[in-house]
């Protein structure tokens, strides 16, 4: 899942952004908030673009498809 599908949650996505393209990942992040938010798909689409190597997800790599 690209960031781009995420919805509402710009701010959090320049920082996991900024954090894989210098980088600088860090061993954890919290992701919390009220239900529906867009917590879990935040989640996901950060961890595929953290293994895929891409800024997007392709969505096609053994990574992305895990």
């Amino acid at each position: 899942m690209p960031f781009s599908e995420v919805i509402g949650q710009d701010r959090a996505i320049a920082v996991l952004r900024r954090s894989i393209s210098v980088d600088r990942v860090a061993h954890a992040y919290l992701f919390s908030g009220i239900e529906g938010c867009g917590k879990r798909k935040t989640a996901l689409a950060f961890i595929q673009a953290v293994f895929c190597g891409k800024e997007e997800a392709c969505g096609v790599c053994p990574s992305c498809r895990k």
